[in-house]
């Protein structure tokens, strides 16, 4: 069922250290090329930008920044970055990515139910920005404003089995509150050590409609243990929209992030709880392998809430470290679920 797996191949055909004749530097970038496929998008080429800001002290986390930009044949792009840096002793912490794409995908439906015969492919133009600003408080917890801007248009005209007209599903959205967190992980790209929690709370306005917007609410919480050489991770990932949300804006299960098997966006509604756990364990030189299971559901309402209604996944994978000073891994996951499976070869682990 490879014609419902997400395919992406990051060739390691070149790695430059741009420090390596001064290592007494604390500045290390390291630019990769890169070649991915999907089945929206045929091939696609591109190239990665690695970058590190070491401490000069061992009380502040080591910054990092990654830069994305690819191309396909399909005549499709995506530029992408993700950063978070550290101020002396941890004091603030600044946290942001952005996003800007034209990329078709699948549009199944609203929530937790669908077919496979249900979905139709919308060519979507989207970019995506957001930043948390953290003050330290006591005990390694860090609050802040955040702020988050979202804007999609679509470029085709269908109508989708809910009745929706794709090309009435643009919107621009903006919105701002506060995160709260917590990130004791030994490294950001690659933890083993640790735990990763964040709440935030959130207002947002729909600026192509007539509506008081929506408030969000969101728990990422993640723990990471070693035994031996085995790391076990954990994942607990909710988030609880009330109000008129536009659909990319909602929740989704599927992808390389929730629950690798799925095609992304394959569940999406107001609200999503989700659950996962993977096991890691080097083996030789660098590489690694990894088992992995989780649970997720999503749902309009709290009263939808049910056990029964969970999806599940399962699958494992081989990781490649790209080198010792970022221990940064790409992966080969592959993941089923109760109706299709996923191949996933991606930069960075999955939580």
């Amino acid at each position: 069922m490879f014609h419902k797996a997400y395919i992406s191949v990051i060739l390691l055909c070149l790695i430059f250290n741009a420090t390596a004749q001064d290592s007494t530097k604390r500045l290390r970038i390291e630019p990769l090329p890169s070649i991915f496929h999907t089945p929206e998008t045929s091939w696609g080429f591109g190239a990665t930008l690695l970058g590190y800001v070491s401490p000069a002290d061992s009380f502040t986390s080591k910054s990092n920044f990654q830069i994305f930009l690819d191309a396909t044949l399909m005549r499709q792009a995506s530029f992408q970055t993700d950063f978070s840096f550290f101020t002396k002793n941890n004091k603030h912490y600044i946290q942001g990515s952005s996003d800007l794409s034209k990329f078709p995908e699948f549009y199944y439906g609203i929530g937790n139910e669908n077919e496979e015969s249900e979905r139709c492919l919308i060519n979507l133009r989207y970019f995506n920005t957001q930043g948390t600003f953290y003050t330290a408080l006591k005990n390694d917890w860090h609050l802040g404003p955040l702020i988050h801007l979202q804007g999609l248009a679509v470029n085709n005209k269908v109508i989708t089995h809910d009745g929706f007209e794709v090309d009435d599903m643009g919107y621009f959205v903006s919105g701002a509150g506060f995160s709260l967190l917590s990130d004791k992980r030994n490294n950001l790209l690659n933890p083993s050590q640790g735990h990763y929690i964040s709440t935030s709370l959130a207002k947002y306005f729909d600026h192509t409609r007539a509506s008081s917007g929506y408030l969000s609410h969101s728990l990422d919480a993640r723990y990471f243990t070693r035994f031996d050489k085995t790391i076990f991770n954990s994942n607990l990932y909710t988030v609880h929209n009330s109000g008129i949300v536009p659909f990319r804006m909602m929740p989704a299960i599927g992808g390389a992030r929730f629950l690798r098997g799925y095609y992304a966006g394959r569940f999406r509604d107001n609200n999503m709880t989700l659950a996962q756990i993977e096991f890691r364990r080097p083996l030789f030189w660098r590489i690694g392998v990894a088992a992995f299971t989780g649970v997720a559901q999503v749902y309009s309402e709290i009263s939808e809430f049910h056990p029964s209604r969970f999806h599940y996944n399962y699958g494992g994978g081989l990781r490649f470290k790209l080198n010792k000073h970022s221990e940064a891994n790409i992966r080969l996951d592959y993941g089923r679920t109760a109706d299709s499976d996923g191949f996933y070869i991606v930069f960075g682990e999955c939580f």
